[in-house]
C-alpha cells in the first residue's frame, strides 16, 4: 500500500508496444520514486511490471487482460479511405476504458499525471469530474491544433474541433507539460493558454559510450557495406518523410549508405523494399523491417555516422530517434521543423535542412558527409540537461509549485 501524498502516473504508450514507452516510464519511475511514492497504470505488461517491481516506493497496476487493448493505426490500413475515422473511434473507445480504470484504481492520489493521452476520451471523462481534473497534469507530445497544409482533412478537422474543449481542459487542470520550449509556446498560442499553465520537461535519456571495437562486426551483421552510414530509425510512418528520402537518395553522394531500421507503420517494409528493388538501389539502401531490442539498438547505432530525421511539416513534436541519437552521441541530419529543429539548433548536434525541401535535404546531407571528420559535435551539455535525473527534478518542481 502506498502512503498518502503519492503521485499516480498514467501512460497509454507504455505496455502497449508503441514506440519506447516502456523505457521512458521505467526510467522516470526509477528517478521519481527516489523522491516521492508513485502509483503507475498502463496496458498489461509482464516485462514492465517486472522492471518497475524492482524499485521501492512504487505500486504498479494495469487493467485485466482482454478488457482493453492497445490500438495501432497500422491495424486499420485495410479500411482504406475510412481507416482514420474507424481507427479514431476504436482508439477513443479503448482509451476511455483505460482512463476510467486509472482513476477508479487510484481515487485518493495527491496528484495525477497523464504522461500521454488520447484527447477525445480524456475530455469526455475529466470535464465531468472537476475535482479530479484540478489534481491532474496533462502531458502533450505535440501542439499542432491548427490547419496544416499537407495533412489529411480528417486529422486537421479533428485537431481543429478539439481546440476549445482542450483549452477548457488545460485551464481547469493542474497544468500541462511538453518536451520543449517550442511546443510550450505553440501550445499556449493554439489553445490560448496563460504561460504559467504549461511547463517544460526534458525528454530524458541515458548516455551510453559505444564500444567501437565491434563496429565493423555489427555493420556486417546487418548487411551494410563499408560506407558512411545514414540511419533512419523507428516505426515506418509517412510523416517521417521516408518516401521522399527514398525518392531523392540517388542524388546523395555515393559515399553514403542508407539503413532503414524499423517496424511497419502506415508505411510498410514491403512498400519500401519494392521501391528499392524497382529503382535498383539495393546496393545503397538496406532495410531491416522489425522492432529492435536495447542491445540491437546499440549495435545499429554503433556503426551509424549520422541519424536522419527528415520529418514533415505536420510532425512538430520531439522525436524518439533524436533522443536515441543523443543517447549514443550520434550527430543528426534533420528537418528544421518544430521541436526537433529547435533542439538540434540549441545544442549544435547536427545539420538542419529546410523542412520538405528535398533539394535542401540532399545538399545538407552531402555537406555533412563531406565534412564528417572536420565538424565538431558536442553532446556534453545536451546530455547533462536532458538526463533522466534532470527530468525527474523538473517533474517534482511542477508538483511542488
Amino acid at each position: 500500500m502506498i502512503k498518502k501524498g503519492q503521485l499516480s502516473l498514467f501512460s497509454l504508450q507504455a505496455g502497449g508496444n508503441i514506440g519506447h514507452g516502456d523505457v521512458y516510464l521505467t526510467n522516470l519511475c526509477y528517478w521519481l520514486a527516489k523522491q516521492k511514492p508513485i502509483q503507475v497504470y498502463t496496458f498489461p505488461s509482464v516485462e514492465l511490471a517486472e522492471a518497475i517491481s524492482k524499485f521501492d516506493n512504487i505500486l504498479y497496476e494495469s487493467p485485466d487482460r482482454g478488457t482493453v487493448k492497445s490500438v495501432k493505426k497500422s491495424d486499420y490500413n485495410k479500411y482504406s479511405f475510412f481507416k482514420l475515422p474507424i481507427y479514431g473511434f476504436a482508439r477513443a473507445r479503448s482509451y476511455y476504458k483505460m482512463i476510467s480504470g486509472f482513476y477508479k484504481k487510484f481515487p485518493d492520489s495527491e496528484n495525477y499525471h497523464l504522461l500521454d493521452f488520447e484527447y477525445f476520451s480524456t475530455v469526455l471523462y475529466l470535464m465531468l469530474r472537476p475535482k479530479l481534473l484540478k489534481r491532474t497534469y496533462l502531458g502533450f507530445h505535440s501542439s499542432d491544433f491548427e490547419w496544416i497544409s499537407g495533412r489529411s482533412i480528417t486529422v486537421n478537422l479533428y485537431k481543429w474541433i478539439l481546440k476549445i474543449p482542450l483549452h477548457l481542459l488545460v485551464k481547469k487542470s493542474g497544468g500541462a507539460t511538453t518536451h520543449g520550449h517550442f511546443l510550450k509556446q505553440r501550445l499556449e498560442v493554439n489553445l490560448r493558454l496563460r504561460n504559467n499553465k504549461v511547463h517544460v520537461i526534458p525528454y530524458g535519456s541515458d548516455f551510453i559510450n559505444l564500444d567501437n571495437h565491434d563496429r565493423e562486426l555489427h555493420r556486417e551483421k546487418y548487411g551494410v557495406p563499408p560506407s558512411k552510414v545514414l540511419l533512419l530509425f523507428g516505426v515506418l510512418r509517412e510523416d517521417k518523410g521516408i518516401k521522399e528520402v527514398l525518392q531523392h537518395f540517388s542524388s546523395v553522394s555515393d559515399k553514403a549508405h542508407l539503413l532503414i531500421a524499423g517496424a511497419d507503420g502506415d508505411v510498410t517494409g514491403a512498400e519500401v523494399q519494392k521501391w528499392v528493388d524497382y529503382n535498383d538501389l539495393s546496393s545503397r539502401i538496406t532495410l531491416v523491417n522489425r522492432y529492435f531490442t536495447d542491445s540491437e539498438m546499440e549495435e545499429i547505432f554503433s556503426f551509424a555516422d549520422f541519424v536522419v530525421i527528415p520529418y514533415k511539416k505536420y510532425h512538430i513534436a520531439f522525436s524518439g530517434p533524436l533522443s536515441l541519437a543523443v543517447q549514443y552521441s550520434r550527430p543528426v541530419i534533420a528537418s528544421d521543423i518544430g521541436e526537433i529543429g529547435a533542439f538540434v539548433k540549441k545544442y549544435n548536434i547536427g545539420h538542419l535542412f529546410e523542412c520538405e525541401d528535398w533539394v535542401s535535404f540532399v545538399d545538407e546531407t552531402n555537406i555533412a558527409l563531406e565534412n564528417l571528420n572536420t565538424f565538431s559535435y558536442s553532446f556534453e551539455r545536451c546530455q547533462q540537461e536532458n538526463s533522466w535525473e534532470a527530468m525527474s527534478r523538473q517533474f517534482i518542481r511542477i508538483y511542488n509549485d
